[in-house]
């Protein structure tokens, strides 16, 4: 596909301080007499609706805001028309143009170019991840996002490759895999909402009786729409910020992915050390998503690690700092080693920007004895009177 095509979905996808800015940025253009042509009625009234709405939206972002709305409608009106000119006319657009758009979209649009131009891989036989399974793969609809899975994956195997980092410890080919899926999950509702209203319409194109459709149908059309690079692109042109946030969470999860895997390596030495008392010898499994997500697509991580034992422990990596946490480790053993009172303490490794701690057990949450239950109160109260004294002003944090 050229540069035009995926310029298509970039225009389409585009946010209003986008459209904005791509106005502004082009303004100082001696502009083509092609490119003032009017614009159909349709046009006209479709982008006064969406002025509408939105002059509505700021509207009220100004009452609480108690400042005058940043736009009116014949503000919004204008630069829309004049945005709505540029997209009709990309394709007799020159360089300068096209140049414009692509530095706008440069957090996603490499990404969604790479992931369709190396659609459909060579080996595509040769790896068989459980995404590809027929219940997730055609049932929970995988295969819609199937370029930006083995983007991610290509992406992630090059690192471990290149990078020299399976010769200081073993690396599975699962944790790629996981992180494969958890894309995948992040976009599963999504993509079925988006794909049951394209089956809806080709069903009614096709005059295809839904109540008397087969499985075979289904997987026939699923195969007929995904099918090719090309045929991915029209997908996803008429579900563009789709398109768009698949491709930017996908390059987010591979510098993620990335950071996560060099210091896992990295690492290895000292959480064997401190952390299980023995050699970490390989990593088996990720678990991502086990927090919000901040600072592009990042969250808490379960990582199951091999031991030189043969056994298998979890310990969770988080990729943010983590000073305070151990400093609050190191201060509820201090009170206990003072005999204060009995508090229960975790390994935490913090280091600049990220760290590591214990995985805490969830099956000790049952006392055979008074005695015990006192203790685990006494504890908690301790732990909220530090709380207090701490100046703590969000007790999850």
């Amino acid at each position: 596909m050229s540069s035009i095509d995926y310029l298509q979905i970039a225009v389409r996808a585009s946010s209003l301080n986008e459209r904005i800015e791509i106005v502004s940025q082009l303004q100082g253009l001696k502009t083509p007499s092609w490119h003032r042509a009017a614009l159909t009625s349709l046009d006209s009234w479709n982008l006064s609706r969406l002025a509408d709405r939105l002059t509505e939206k700021f509207y009220q972002e100004s009452v609480h805001r108690l400042a005058p709305p940043r736009y009116s409608k014949a503000q919004l009106v204008d630069v829309l028309t004049e945005y709505r000119r540029w997209e009709l006319s990309l394709d007799r657009a020159d360089e300068r143009v096209r140049d414009v758009i692509a530095r706008v979209h440069s957090a996603w649009l490499p990404t969604y170019r790479a992931s369709l131009d190396a659609f459909p891989p060579d080996n595509v036989q040769c790896s068989q991840p459980n995404w590809r399974r027929d219940d997730i793969y055609y049932g929970r609809a995988a295969k819609a996002c199937e370029p930006f899975l083995l983007e991610l994956g290509r992406n992630l195997r090059s690192v471990l490759a290149n990078r020299g980092l399976t010769n200081v410890c073993r690396f599975d080919d699962q944790l790629v895999e996981d992180v494969e899926e958890h894309l995948f999950e992040r976009f599963e509702l999504s993509l079925a909402w988006a794909q049951e209203a394209h089956a809806n319409v080709y069903c009614a194109e096709t005059a295809m009786d839904t109540a008397h459709a087969t499985p075979a149908d289904y997987i026939a059309y699923m195969n007929g729409t995904f099918r090719s690079a090309e045929s991915y692109h029209q997908f996803y042109l008429q579900f563009p910020v789709l398109g768009r946030w698949l491709a930017h969470i996908t390059s987010l999860l591979s510098r993620f992915g990335e950071d996560l895997f060099e210091r896992l390596a990295d690492d290895a030495a000292d959480l064997g050390r401190l952390m299980f008392a023995q050699r970490v010898s390989g990593y088996r499994r990720l678990r991502l998503g086990k927090s919000d997500y901040h600072a592009g697509a990042r969250s808490v991580a379960l990582v199951e690690a091999e031991l030189e034992d043969d056994s298998i422990r979890a310990f969770v990596y988080k990729p943010r700092c983590i000073r305070a946490e151990s400093a609050m480790q190191g201060l509820l053993m201090r009170l206990k080693d003072d005999g204060v009172l009995n508090f229960a303490s975790r390994t935490v490794i913090a280091r600049n920007g990220y760290g590591y701690e214990a995985l805490i057990p969830t099956d000790r949450n049952r006392v055979s004895s008074r005695e015990e239950a006192e203790g685990i109160y006494q504890e908690l109260g301790g732990y909220l009177g530090l709380f207090y004294v701490l100046g703590g002003g969000d007790l999850h944090l």
